[in-house]
């Protein structure tokens, strides 16, 4: 597989025109809900019309400590993020950033397989070591991500992504009752 790069200032250009048209994040620079949409419903059309499959990702974000509100617009936190997003991916999959702390990877020609076990390499990759925040402090993230496949029952973009959605919701559900095992009963004080 061949792999065209562009050169620095065509990559500029094209960067500050999708941001004209409201189709890149201005933090990240990685495409945004309208245009991870776009792309979601190209590849549900092109599912029905050839058989092929793909998947559809979805990532949750969270800095540790949670309660750490002014993390959640930290633009040194979300770029860092969104270059180890890229780094994670294939030349031909798709990251966007759908809102503040939810990121979205549409992976065409991968099964559900595939698509589990990336999963578990992005989760990885994004809880194991530390962000640089704009104050020069590093956090750990605590990360949930949430797969779907696509298959002919799933009509639309919305569909599809709300399918990785309650996987998420689910894994995220299922932590929880993992973590309550693990801290047992309250110690008396």
């Amino acid at each position: 597989m061949f792999r065209f790069r562009r050169r620095e200032d065509e990559s500029a250009n094209q960067t500050s025109g999708d941001q004209a048209d409201g189709r890149t994040d201005s933090v990240t620079r990685l495409p945004n809900s309208q245009y991870f949409a776009e792309a979601v419903e190209r590849e549900v059309a092109r599912g029905f019309r050839t058989g092929l499959v793909s998947s559809i990702v979805v990532i949750e974000i969270d800095p540790v400590p949670a309660n750490r509100n002014d993390l959640l617009e930290d633009p040194t936190l979300a770029r860092a993020v969104a270059a180890r997003l890229r780094r994670a991916v294939r030349a031909t999959d798709l990251v966007a950033r759908l809102d503040t702390w939810h990121f979205a990877v549409l992976l065409p020609d991968c099964d559900d397989d595939g698509a589990n076990e990336f999963r578990e390499r992005l989760r990885t990759a994004l809880s194991r070591t530390p962000f640089p925040t704009s104050d020069g402090r590093r956090v750990y993230l605590v990360t949930r991500v949430g797969a779907a496949t696509w298959d002919p029952s799933i009509r639309d973009v919305s569909s599809f992504l709300q399918a990785a959605i309650r996987d998420l919701q689910a894994w995220s559900a299922a932590y929880r009752d993992v973590a309550a095992r693990f801290r047992g009963p309250a110690m008396p004080s």
